[in-house]
């Protein structure tokens, strides 16, 4: 029951959920064009003929001003300004005009557009009169024929103003109408969905609580199971550096027993620099996964001493092989990760490239590189000279369990995998690019170390 209804409630949730969003584009469809109208037509309309009306009143002022100074030589500044009001009611004019109208603006506006063509005629026969110093003609000019079209003009200016006001209001109110209707309809909708809402939260409250038991005991087997896997892992580490340390007594004791002779000297420097490289390795990926598979911030590792090491380790096995191994390896930065990662990256690269090389008669060597890349990543490179991938393996590589044909040695088919998991839990990434016959040149990418700032001086 309970499986069912949660399922019902939420699918009512959604269908409300798409009915108000189909109702608020419905209604934003349907003011759409009002607004518009507002937006391009009533409202620049208003602006406009607002703007005509006050600068026809400013004209009418400064007649009025040169017609007071009629007797004088009219002041240049007066006729300036005078020709600036005009055009800027000339502009508003034809900007309103080139508006789209309302059907009774079409009725109302001829009259008014012959009436500014006569207030033109008016405006420069009292200009004319002015600049003649002909004050009585002036003031008959003012007073008489421009003025009766000064006030009639204005007149029609404001009503068409209050028509476009009226428009304006008119979808104003109903756009408030159909945001009224779409706001109860969307609030209904809004009350269904709590509704179903609750209902959907008490079933699912009620299914939590029945699995409740059932969760917390899962939670508590995993939490033992990991407790386990940890102990585990530490009991390993433990096992194995343990004899490591007896095997390092030993080697101590031998070189008190050599003295100086450098032969033994060579051979138990190199013996110490392996255990080592182990004792890194066994330390550093049991921290990185205790850490969850997650790289320890801040881990710095310099990359020609790791290579060395690996290559040292490695050598018994290759010569056994008749390998030969060589670095090819220039200066580069330290790579961001702890020093027994990069060896263990170094380490199943090398040693795979030695496994699989196979019974190849010609150059058998394996050819480790280091170089950087874009400025801030470092990329290492295994080449060997061995039979290559076979077409099918190429995209499996790196994947677990994958074993060539040519191994000559038995395993698991873990190291590439391991190879691949520890470069992308660092940013990194592996890839490989091979020749049957011709060999392969298995690569990876990892983030260079952040330069550490300089120490300032005290």
């Amino acid at each position: 029951m309970i499986t069912r209804s949660i399922p019902m409630a939420f699918a009512g949730v959604t269908l409300t959920f798409l009915l108000a969003t189909g109702i608020s584009q419905v209604w934003a469809l349907s003011i759409e064009p009002r607004s518009t109208n507002i937006a391009t037509n009533s409202a620049p309309s208003i602006r406009h003929l607002t703007g005509a009306a006050a600068e026809l009143r400013h004209v009418q002022a400064l007649l009025a001003a040169l017609v007071l100074q009629a007797d004088e030589r009219p002041p240049h500044e007066l006729l300036g300004e005078l020709e600036a009001a005009r055009r800027r009611l000339d502009e508003d004019v034809h900007a309103y005009q080139a508006l789209p109208a309302l059907q009774e603006e079409r009725a109302l506006w001829p009259p008014v557009e012959r009436d500014l063509i006569q207030l033109e005629g008016a405006i420069d026969a009292v200009v004319a009169c002015v600049e003649r110093r002909d004050a009585a003609a002036a003031e008959a000019a003012l007073t008489g024929a421009f003025e009766v079209l000064a006030d009639r003009t204005s007149d029609d200016l404001e009503r068409t103003i209050d028509l476009n006001a009226r428009a304006v209001q008119a979808d104003a109110h109903e756009i408030a109408r159909m945001r009224d209707r779409a706001f109860s309809l969307l609030l209904a909708l809004d009350g269904v969905a709590v509704l179903l809402t609750v209902a959907a939260a008490v079933a699912v409250v009620r299914g939590v609580s029945q699995h409740d038991r059932l969760q917390e005991a899962n939670a508590s087997l995993l939490r033992r199971r990991v407790d386990e896997l940890e102990a585990f892992a530490g009991r390993v580490a433990h096992d194995v550096l343990g004899p490591l340390g007896g095997v390092s007594l030993a080697l101590d004791a031998l070189a008190r027993q050599c003295g100086d002779d450098p032969a033994p000297a060579r051979i138990l420097a190199r013996a110490r620099g392996c255990l080592h490289g182990v004792d890194r390795v066994v330390i550093d990926l049991l921290a990185f996964a205790r850490a969850g598979a997650r790289p320890a911030p801040g881990g710095r590792s310099e990359v020609a001493p790791a290579v060395a090491a690996v290559l040292a380790d490695a050598e018994a096995d290759a010569a056994a092989g008749g390998i030969a191994l060589r670095a090819e390896v220039g200066p580069v930065r330290p790579i961001a990760c702890a020093e027994g990662v990069l060896l263990s990256l170094l380490s199943n690269l090398v040693r795979n490239a030695i496994k699989h090389m196979g019974a190849t008669p010609t150059r058998r060597e394996v050819v480790v590189r280091a170089a950087e890349r874009d400025h801030d990543r470092v990329r290492l490179e295994v080449q060997d000279t061995g039979p290559g991938l076979e077409p099918d393996l190429v995209a499996v590589a790196f994947e677990p369990h994958v074993r060539g044909p040519q191994a000559a040695t038995a395993g698991l088919g873990l190291g590439l995998a391991t190879v691949r998991r520890l470069a992308e839990a660092h940013g990194g990434r592996v890839g490989v690019v091979t020749a049957p016959g011709r060999g392969s040149t298995f690569w990876v990418e990892l983030p260079a170390a952040a330069t550490p700032a300089p120490v300032a001086a005290v």
